[in-house]
């Protein structure tokens, strides 16, 4: 295709005040790039060459990886360009280190047995759960300790959803466990006669990182470049 009829085709669409715009979205293994004339996407073969040249500008390639990119480029009559911004994103885990008063304590009377004690926060930003799990290696537990952890897990979803919206604006915050074996309670155990205490210093959140890139087609540059290699 020449890139003539592609600078006439956009210089014809883009008349009478029409927007014509190349639009890209995705990441996570899938994304696309399209273009639109006025708000309504354009198949025509001009719109295809030059959704396949902003695919290269973009070079996302199967757009595999955890991160999202978007954005908008719209063409210019009087450059003959297409410029826009590209916003990449990236979720990362942030952590939240509490204050001495803050610190989060689970108090597990001491008549009862167990080998280790997980804690599991599963996204309670968005609906989630935490589970007080004792653990045992014959898998056969005091059904009264179970219990009484599964009555403390409420609690702890009130306060550890308290400390994440006071300390940042997240509307995730993912999975995070927390474990303890009976002798590191014991090792570390206070003067309290009748619990074990097991202490959570820190909580984590789904955040993420930005970056803004511009983005261009430059289609006299192109009918530049073609016309000098014409000339070799």
């Amino acid at each position: 295709m020449k890139i003539e009829d592609v600078i006439k085709w956009c210089d014809e669409q883009s008349q009478d005040g029409k927007e014509v715009t190349l639009c890209w979205e995705g990441g996570g293994d899938s994304g696309w790039v399209y273009m639109e004339v006025d708000g309504t996407q354009s198949s025509e073969p001009e719109a295809e060459w030059l959704v396949d040249k902003m695919y290269s500008v973009l070079d996302y390639g199967s757009w595999a990886g955890e991160f999202s990119a978007s954005g908008r480029a719209p063409y210019d009559s009087s450059t003959k360009m297409f410029e826009g911004d590209d916003i990449y994103s990236e979720d990362q885990i942030e952590t939240i280190e509490l204050s001495n008063e803050e610190i989060i304590t689970v108090k597990i009377p001491k008549k009862y047995f167990f080998e280790e004690l997980r804690i599991e926060f599963e996204n309670i930003l968005d609906g989630g759960d935490v589970t007080i799990r004792p653990l045992v290696k014959n898998g056969i537990l005091n059904q009264e300790l179970v219990t009484y952890c599964e009555s403390l897990e409420s609690e702890l979803i009130d306060k550890a959803k308290e400390l994440l919206i006071k300390h940042t604006d997240a509307e995730n915050s993912g999975w995070q466990a927390e474990n303890w074996t009976m002798q590191e309670l014991i090792d570390s155990s206070s003067d309290d006669p009748e619990f074990y205490i097991c202490r959570i210093f820190s909580l984590e959140y789904q955040g993420y990182t930005e970056e803004i890139r511009g983005v261009s087609i430059d289609l006299n540059e192109y009918a530049e470049q073609l016309n000098d290699l014409l000339e070799l």
